[in-house]
């Protein structure tokens, strides 16, 4: 049976020239659906982070060629020098000699900056701030700041000083633990950990967690993969405080049950309580230059 031409009519929203807008979110649904998004990209940033990380591995520099236990013990060496400096121009000399390892390193002054001096500057400039003033540092007046009110700030030199001594003692101390971490691999840092006498717990804790912190990141991505393609509206923000709460304690419980079966996993394969490890090689004699130099800077800080 035919049917008629009115029949056979396409439906009015087929013959529409242009799409129906959609509807117009709120600003507010918008920016509560904008927290997945902003997880998402920090977990890809840590990420692409430890990819930048073996690339510095993998370039022919100075640190990157020395054993791990020479470098680290020379590091060491020089967290105390910085510790033990008291004077500016001595802080200074020894900020450069990390600039200048950094530089044979073949790390980037870009990312060394970006992960030395701005942490510097953000988490200690601020809360040497009130050390300026002739308040908390008393002593000789370099200006001073009146207010509306008749207060008057003074910006003492005593105050300036010891607040480029914290800074360069914070800078420097940060860019030595860098420069180990940035040429060496963490499994070859824990054993060097072990060889120098550190408890075999924590380095078992330390080489355990750096592990597998990037599978429970590749987890939670895929937590987060999962909620966004089911999601093809705003949600309000009950729904998503409910969706965050019941993700928090699926995500606890899934990692408390990894934790056991990966505890079951060593127990089969003979894990009793120590952590063993393949010990590393014979130091060479170049390897001795580093901390041997170290300890030369070192007591001569210490000694002036």
């Amino acid at each position: 049976m035919k049917k008629s031409p009115e029949e056979l009519a396409l439906p009015l929203w087929l013959c529409q020239e242009r799409p129906p807008a959609w509807p117009e979110a709120s600003s507010r649904r918008w920016l509560r659906v904008h927290y997945l998004e902003k997880t998402w990209r920090s977990i890809q940033n840590v990420l692409l982070s430890d990819g930048e990380q073996e690339k510095l591995l993998d370039r022919n520099g100075l640190l990157q060629r020395l054993e791990p236990r020479s470098k680290m013990l020379g590091s060491f060496l020089l967290l105390i020098a910085l510790a033990g400096a008291q004077q500016v121009l001595t802080l200074c000399l020894l900020h450069g000699l990390l600039c200048i390892l950094a530089g044979v390193s073949r790390i980037g002054w870009r990312y060394y900056g970006r992960r030395v001096l701005l942490p510097t500057l953000l988490f200690s400039g601020w809360l040497l701030l009130p050390a300026l003033t002739g308040h908390i540092v008393p002593g000789e007046a370099l200006f001073s700041l009146t207010g509306p009110s008749g207060y008057v700030l003074t910006i003492t030199r005593p105050g300036v000083t010891a607040a480029e001594t914290v800074l360069l003692r914070a800078a420097g101390s940060i860019g030595t633990v860098l420069l180990v971490m940035a040429t060496t691999r963490w499994d070859t840092l824990t054993k060097a950990l072990a060889c120098m006498g550190v408890p075999c717990s924590l380095v078992m804790v330390l080489d355990m967690t750096y592990r597998y912190l990037f599978l429970f990141l590749q987890l939670l991505e895929e937590y987060i993969m999962g909620r966004k393609s089911r999601m093809v509206a705003g949600e309000d923000q009950k729904n998503s405080r409910e969706w965050i709460g019941l993700a928090l304690a699926g995500f606890f419980r899934m990692a408390m049950e990894y934790s056991r079966e990966i505890e079951a996993a060593m127990r089969e394969r003979g894990y009793s309580g120590r952590y063993s490890y393949q010990p590393l090689g014979k130091l060479r004699l170049a390897d001795t230059v580093f901390p041997a130099l170290m300890l030369v800077i070192c007591l001569s800080v210490w000694g002036s």
